[in-house]
């Protein structure tokens, strides 16, 4: 993964645990066809199970989607900022 993604995909993990105290998963170094040979840092979010009862009850809760999109966002933005 280079440099940038990861330092992008570590702001946005940073931000989304910050504002939804999720569940620390860490970031993977994988080639997945949907981020190769992009012009800017790709990253892949992928965010939480919709087979844990405790996690698909979250992403149905307007207040948990508006935490991951701050989250979201402030990762993005902190990133963009340095």
């Amino acid at each position: 993964m280079p440099a940038a993604s990861t330092q992008l995909a570590s702001s946005i993990q940073d931000e989304i645990i910050k504002f939804t105290y999720a569940v620390l998963r860490g970031i993977k170094d994988e080639s997945f066809r949907v981020i190769r040979g992009n012009q800017v840092p790709p990253v892949l979010v992928e965010i939480e199970f919709i087979s844990n009862d405790k996690e698909r009850a979250n992403l149905v809760s307007s207040s948990y989607q508006k935490k991951l999109c701050n989250g979201l966002l402030n990762g993005v933005l902190k990133f963009s900022n340095k």
